[in-house]
């Protein structure tokens, strides 16, 4: 596939390795500093866009997906509560869009392993569950939208709201950790990121995927059969 990269910071730059390994061609990057006069010319030769931006450009990079009709996937978070207007934007110009928080096959399968531990230490149980979410100094949203979306997923098959601290600081890639508390005893659950690789390569294998699919999908619908 030809591929644009909308963002091209560390992640962004670890897509264009990702991509190139699986044999696609990067034909283009879009920055901050990007005249807008170019832009048009960037997203025209590729199949598929990949966005690690900013939460406030996702707006605009999805309405020129749309203009141009090319399928993308994004990344970038702190942007979800646009969501409602720009789904229209999506279906209208018959495009395919996926977004996650984190493309991160071990994130998925923790997905999966959080909502089956929700439904066993139930606050019936003497389970109180929170969680608390650690990233780098320079991530712009807190809480973090993976950690938002984890603790949907517990909110949903365990009927509890799940608190969340946050801390930034240094270069930690991500470390997302969930406490199942009673009186007696404490589980404690935790994802920890060594690297962005896995988002990057996440990503690519996700453009793969959108690049035959109208609609607006999620990471659960493209993981779908990893956690059957």
């Amino acid at each position: 596939m030809k591929i644009a990269l909308l963002g091209f910071g560390k992640t962004g730059k670890m897509c264009e390795q990702a991509a190139q390994a699986r044999g696609h061609t990067i034909v283009g990057t879009i920055t901050s500093t990007t005249p807008p006069s170019t832009l048009d010319q960037i997203i025209l030769p590729a199949d598929v866009l990949i966005d690690f931006s900013h939460p406030e450009a996702v707006g605009r990079h999805i309405e020129l997906a749309a203009k141009h009709r090319k399928n993308l996937v994004i990344g970038t978070t702190g942007w979800y509560e646009q969501l409602p207007g720009l789904k229209e934007t999506i279906e209208k110009a018959g495009i395919g869009c996926l977004y996650a928080p984190n493309f991160s096959m071990g994130v998925a399968l923790f997905n999966a392993l959080l909502a089956k531990a929700a439904a066993l230490f139930t606050k019936e149980h003497g389970y109180a569950i929170s969680a608390f979410e650690i990233h780098h100094e320079k991530k712009a949203d807190a809480p973090s939208g993976t950690a938002k979306t984890l603790a949907a997923t517990i909110e949903h098959t365990g009927g509890q709201s799940v608190p969340i601290s946050s801390v930034r600081v240094g270069t930690i890639p991500g470390i997302h950790t969930f406490l199942f508390n009673s009186p007696h005893d404490t589980i404690t659950l935790t994802h920890t990121a060594h690297n962005r690789q896995s988002y990057a390569e996440g990503a690519v294998a996700a453009a793969e995927w959108i690049s035959t699919r109208t609609g607006l999908f999620t990471f659960k619908d493209f993981f779908a059969k990893e956690l059957l």
